[in-house]
């Protein structure tokens, strides 16, 4: 029992750690992330874990020329499962890509609301 409140108590520190690299792969979660540009705003929305149902996925994104690199971290926190990111690069002429990065690198590319 000792061991169990230990891990218990281990998960909680990493989560509010603020690990920043990708700790969700896009089909784990019950809906699938959404991407939606509002004027020079990004509006990313993560939803909860499937495999982990206590966690919500809080979805943070890199922006690197014309793409935008969004991927997910687990938070025991799921208020906030929505995040506002400023797009200080003007617009690409042919627009924006957005992909969902997974945890070993690999890209699915996601829908533009």
């Amino acid at each position: 029992m000792k061991i169990l409140k230990v891990l218990v108590m281990f998960g909680m520190v990493l989560s509010v750690s603020g690990c920043k690299k990708p700790e969700v792969n896009f089909d784990e979660m019950f809906t699938e992330p959404t991407a939606t540009i509002q004027g020079n705003t990004l509006v990313i929305t993560g939803g909860a874990h499937r495999l982990a149902s206590a966690y919500y996925v809080l979805p943070r994104a890199r922006i690197d020329q014309d793409t935008i690199y969004v991927y997910g971290v687990m938070s025991l926190f799921g208020s906030a499962i929505t995040n506002h990111i400023s797009l200080a690069h003007t617009r690409p002429a042919g627009g924006w890509n957005i992909k969902w990065v997974n945890k070993d690198g690999t890209m699915i590319d996601m829908k533009k609301q």
